[in-house]
């Protein structure tokens, strides 16, 4: 096996648009992605390039734009699509509307389309919620759950409500989630 301090850094190659092109697929078939987050994404490898070859960065911005406009065109990026995908999945998850807001905005899709998403998103919050609580093992789903006094099960009954709000859930789902759950398990 080599030794990782003697391994030599290969220099990245200038930036082309065909180059470019590649890499944009190469990480499209591993990834979905928004065009903003990809944006960021091809920069950093431009930025990279541009560094080890001692040359300007914005010799190749204009590239990365054509190629983000190409990828656009073709269909390989669109906002509309990333952000219900990955909306869908969160909410599989347990994730709340607010979570799914601040993960959609940190990958750059606009407020706009986010708040499309959302209002064509039919799930309920409290089924939200009761996934999350579920997933964390919260409420009923506890371990030794059915085992707790009245008195350690209204002081866990709290930490988990807690729990669930600062997840993004508010207080009436979280409610729901936990007592609507512990009517169904008996």
């Amino acid at each position: 096996m080599s030794d990782p301090a003697n391994l030599v850094r290969k220099k990245p190659r200038v930036p082309t648009e065909e180059r470019l092109t590649r890499i944009t697929l190469a990480y499209l078939e591993r990834y979905a992605t928004s065009l903003a987050n990809l944006r960021r994404v091809l920069t950093r490898r431009v930025e990279k390039a541009a560094r080890a070859h001692e040359r300007d960065v914005a010799e190749f911005l204009p590239l990365v734009e054509i190629v983000l406009k190409k990828a656009a065109r073709l269909g390989l990026v669109n906002d509309e699509v990333y952000a219900e995908t990955k909306a869908a999945s969160l909410r599989r998850k347990g994730a709340s509307s607010r979570q799914i807001t601040a993960k959609l905005s940190a990958r750059g899709v606009s407020r706009s389309v986010i708040e499309e998403t959302l209002a064509r998103d039919d799930t309920d919050a409290a089924a939200a919620a009761r996934r999350y609580a579920q997933r964390r093992r919260l409420g009923p789903w506890r371990k030794g759950w059915h085992e707790e006094n009245d008195a350690d099960r209204r002081d866990r009954d709290r930490k988990d409500l807690a729990a669930l709000c600062r997840a993004g859930h508010g207080l009436d789902a979280a409610r729901k989630a936990l007592h609507g759950a512990e009517d169904d398990l008996g």
